[in-house]
């Protein structure tokens, strides 16, 4: 993992709120159902982040890192990678990821991907013009890949 389990990310300039947040769950064209959370922002500038985490999936720190996207006008979602093999399970401290790393293809995090960057342009997601992806640690080279995979991510 790239984080610890207590960190939490820094504090940008805020230049409004989280409008709404929570958990909420997304299902892929493949059908594949998975976790993610969402946070809108209260003074949206037109642009979708979509999170993808370390190994460790959907924990606290990248749901934060989604309300500081938010706190700066950028609607974002963070998503899981464990739905087709975890469930919609909890991925506190205690979840052993790493058989769950081992079973990830790139076909299924493209699916799931697609399936965040959807919600963005929809709607309920912020209707956003524009959508990126941030990694971190195993979630870095999920978003260098889907750079290439993904036709509607500008970034």
């Amino acid at each position: 993992m790239c984080y610890t389990d207590e960190a939490r990310p820094p504090l940008p300039p805020i230049s409004g709120a989280a409008a709404s947040q929570g958990d909420f769950e997304l299902t892929a064209s493949d059908g594949n159902k998975l976790m993610a959370y969402f946070a809108r922002a209260e003074k949206p500038t037109g642009a979708g982040m979509v999170v993808l985490p370390d190994v460790r999936g959907l924990h606290e720190f990248y749901k934060e890192l989604a309300q500081r996207f938010a706190e700066t006008g950028v609607d974002a979602v963070a998503i899981d990678y464990f739905g087709r093999t975890a469930g919609m399970g909890d991925r506190s401290d205690s979840f052993e990821y790493m058989p769950h790393v081992q079973q990830t293809t790139p076909e299924g995090v493209a699916s799931d991907t697609a399936a965040a960057i959807a919600y963005l342009k929809s709607k309920d997601g912020g209707a956003v013009k524009s959508v990126f992806t941030v990694g971190f640690c195993f979630g870095g080279s999920n978003s260098w890949n889907q750079s290439a995979e993904q036709p509607d991510i500008d970034g």
